[in-house]
C-alpha cells in the first residue's frame, strides 16, 4: 500500500508520544495526496506520534515520519463526507416531515454537534487508525 513521507524535528518526548514539526518541502507541490493532507495551506504542522523504543530519539532528531495513503481517505470521510451526509439527511428529513426550515436547519446543526461530540468521545480509538510511524533520518 502506497505511503506518505515528511520529514520533521522532534520537537517533544514524552512517556507515550512524541510531537514531530513537519515543514512542507519543495516535494508537496508535485505529491498526488497533497490536497488532503493539508500541507499546502501551512508552512508547518505538528504530528504526535506514538513512542516507538527501537529508536533512542532526542529532542531535535531529523526524523521521516510515514503514514498510510488510505489514512489521508479515511480523514476526508470522517472529517468531511459522513457529516454532510448527516446533516443534509436531518434537514431533508425534517422537511419531509413538512416541519419548519427552521426546525429543519436547527435539527441539522444539533444533528453535526452530536456528530463531533461522539467523534471527540472516540478519539483515542480514532486515532489508532490513523497512525504514523517514524524513523531516523
Amino acid at each position: 500500500m502506497a505511503s506518505i513521507q515528511h520529514t520533521g524535528i522532534i520537537t517533544a518526548i514524552t512517556d507515550k508520544n512524541i510531537k514531530v514539526k513537519i515543514e512542507r518541502s519543495a516535494a508537496c507541490g508535485s505529491c498526488s495526496a497533497k490536497k488532503m493532507c493539508g500541507m499546502n495551506e501551512s508552512k508547518e504542522m505538528f504530528v504526535d506520534v506514538a513512542q516507538q523504543p527501537e529508536y533512542n530519539l532526542q529532542i531535535g532528531d531529523r526524523v521521516i515520519v510515514t503514514s498510510q495513503s488510505s489514512a489521508g481517505w479515511k480523514a476526508v470521510f470522517y472529517g468531511y463526507l459522513l457529516p454532510f451526509i448527516i446533516f443534509i439527511s436531518l434537514i431533508g428529513g425534517m422537511l419531509f416531515a413538512q416541519l419548519s426550515e427552521g426546525i429543519a436547519a436547527l435539527s441539522g446543526i444539533v444533528g453535526l454537534i452530536a456528530y463531533y461530540f461522539i467523534l471527540y468521545l472516540f478519539r483515542d480509538k480514532i486515532s489508532q487508525k490513523f497512525s504514523f510511524r517514524i524513523e531516523k533520518e
